[in-house]
């Protein structure tokens, strides 16, 4: 209000002579004599923030565009080396969503990511359910400690989704990764690479926090790189074929999945039995799951001597694809076909096995 009003806004900033100040990109950057600079990130939730936000019940703040940078690392963006001294704290690499809280609420609470239609992304909350727990144990824990034996890894832990902060005041959340899920998991498998949901277009999207039953919601948007010259048909033309990717890794894990089931089952029926069918149909599951993934490779370098299958070779495309900010190439369209045919030449054949398995497993007289 031109001055008319003041009031402290110190944080970590020293108590040191400020010979000048600028705002960059709503970012308020403070040259100081002698502590180098001081940076105060998105000015924008200061622009919001006002005496009817501060009475009301719940307030989720409009988050400013979000610049989608790319780079080998993750997270993309890591401080250089150097003494603790020596580093700034860069900001959080991701679209930052701030909320303001006047009380810790009685349920926990949500935030869900949608995109411009109002499709569902992906929801984070302030607490994980027992099942989810659960769920993770049982697939990261290693059967017994012959998993753990010399040049053997146990399966990488699947990555635990961030927890959402509750508390009264102000709360802040970033949603650092800009992806979509990852397919469904494989336990006990071996790949190279490691499946991603694809990463999301620029454009926009909405947040949507759920505290207490009430629903609030903001607009933002994702920018793209400005050093790049990628149009918008070539980013969709990118994600389409990575979200196909990623559909068709859940359809032949949930395959490998379904022949493990019904193996066990054929085992439990039919366990001293030497039924030539069910042999027959036990041999048939594996050769359909062999052409599905590596199972005789217990760590990585154990493709060196076992070929890759069907999930490896579909995974490295996805990276491959997803490589650079650019559309697909003619080879990756073109291999991309060469896979999805073979996959869905095995899952026939599965879905075809099916009910003779099925009519093995009814029980009879």
């Amino acid at each position: 209000n031109d001055g008319g009003n003041w009031q402290p806004l110190q944080l970590n900033l020293p108590v040191v002579p400020i010979h000048d100040l600028a705002i960059q990109d709503n970012d308020l950057v403070v040259a100081t004599h002698g502590r180098s600079f001081w940076i105060l990130d998105d000015l924008t939730i200061l622009h919001q923030l006002t005496d009817e936000v501060q009475k009301s019940a719940v307030h989720l703040f409009k988050p400013r565009p979000t610049v989608r940078f790319k780079a080998g690392l993750d997270p993309a963006i890591k401080p250089v080396p150097g003494g603790a001294n020596e580093l700034g704290k860069n900001p959080p690499n991701g679209v930052k969503i701030v909320y303001y809280l006047p009380e810790k609420p009685k349920t926990p609470i949500s935030l869900a990511f949608l995109d411009a239609s109002g499709q569902l992304i992906k929801t984070y909350r302030s607490s994980q359910s027992a099942s989810v727990v659960t769920q993770l144990v049982s697939v990261t824990a290693p059967k017994d400690s012959s998993d753990l034996a010399e040049m053997r890894q146990p399966t990488t832990p699947p990555r635990r989704e961030p927890v959402l902060p509750a508390q009264a005041g102000g709360n802040a959340f970033v949603w650092e990764d800009m992806r979509y899920p990852d397919p469904v998991a494989l336990p006990n498998s071996v790949t190279h690479g490691r499946a991603r949901g694809p990463l999301a277009m620029p454009g926009q999207y909405k947040a949507q926090l759920t505290v207490d039953g009430k629903t609030y919601t903001q607009e933002f948007e994702i920018v793209k790189d400005p050093r790049i010259e990628t149009t918008p048909a070539e980013f969709k033309q990118q994600f389409d074929m990575l979200i196909n990717i990623r559909e068709q890794l859940n359809e032949l894990r949930k395959g490998v999945l379904s022949i493990r089931q019904m193996r066990q089952q054929l085992d439990s029926v039919y366990r001293s039995s030497d039924d030539p069918a069910v042999k027959e149909l036990k041999d048939q599951l594996l050769r359909i799951e062999d052409a599905l993934y590596q199972s005789k490779a217990k760590a990585t370098q154990d493709l060196t001597n076992h070929p890759v299958r069907l999930d490896t070779k579909i995974t490295v495309l996805g990276s491959f694809v997803e490589s650079d900010d650019s559309k697909p190439t003619q080879q990756q369209g073109e291999q991309y076909n060469t896979l999805s045919k073979s996959l869905a030449e095995q899952l026939k054949k599965l879905e075809t096995l099916k009910p003779a398995i099925q009519r093995k497993l009814r029980p009879t007289g």
